[in-house]
This record gives C-alpha cells, structure tokens and sequence, in this order.
C-alpha cells in the first residue's frame, strides 16, 4: 500500500487565492451594481461637501443637499475618487426623486454657481453677525447655507 500525502502548503495557497477571487469578484459586482443603480437617478442638484470622515481604515466625505426644499445629509466614501481641496466646495449629485437617501455625488463635476443657480437649488443665503473685540461692535457678514 501506498500512503498519499497531501501537500498543506500548496493546499493553503489554492485555497487563500480562491478567497481573494472571490472577495475581489463580489467587489467587482458591488461596483457594476452601484453603477447600474446611479444610471438610473433621474433628479440632478448641486451638493456642497462639508466635511471628511475617517471611520474605520475608510475615508467618507460628508455633504448635502436640497430637495423639495428639505435639506439631505448623506455620505460616500472617497476611495474612488483622490482630490485634494474637495471640502467647502459644489458638485453635481443625482439622486432618486422618490428616495433622495439614494444618491451619488460626482466628485469629478465640480460646480461653480452663481447666486441663482444656488437659490434654485435650495441654498439659502444667511446674515449673520461676528464680535470685533478690538472695536466691541458687530460685524455683519454673509454665508450660503
């Protein structure tokens, strides 16, 4: 009789490289899916970032929007997407009109809107008023919103 050995390390690396195809085939599908879901948002806005989030190795951009005059918080994660000097400015977002927690903003569509296009998307523009304390008055100043 003879005895069959199995080779363990060759066994660990089939089965380590069948794990990685696996988890880099259910990304490739997570994406194409994504995709598919943003192709068919039918409302378009204008989003302005406010901020960036690190969670758990993942890096989220924070922004908002308006719809129907109510104001939309959302997040997404950056890793597709690498600029730099992307807070505190506006990009297109489109979203689901019956849904608008569905969205996707478009960090390579940055905006530059004039006062209108802003007003016709929902942003408000506020007066509000700083403290001088080298003259002790107010300063009255101006911020979209």
């Amino acid at each position: 009789m003879t005895k069959k050995y199995i080779n363990y390390k060759i066994l660990n690396v089939v089965i380590v490289f069948l794990l990685f195809c696996l988890v880099f085939l259910n990304q490739y599908n997570n994406t194409k899916k994504r995709k598919e879901a943003v192709e068919k948002y039918d409302g378009t806005g204008i989003a302005y970032i406010k901020e960036t989030i690190y969670e758990d190795s993942h890096v989220y951009i924070r922004f908002y929007f308006y719809h129907n005059g109510k104001i939309i918080f959302s997040k997404q994660s950056e890793r597709d997407e690498n600029q730099t000097n992307i807070l505190n400015n506006y990009f297109l977002v489109t979203f689901d009109t019956k849904n608008p927690k569905n969205n996707y903003i478009h960090l390579n569509k940055r905006v530059q809107p004039d006062s209108l296009s802003l007003v016709n998307a929902g942003f408000k523009y506020k007066k509000y008023y700083i403290h001088d304390i080298t003259t002790n008055t107010h300063v009255e100043k101006y911020k979209w919103q």
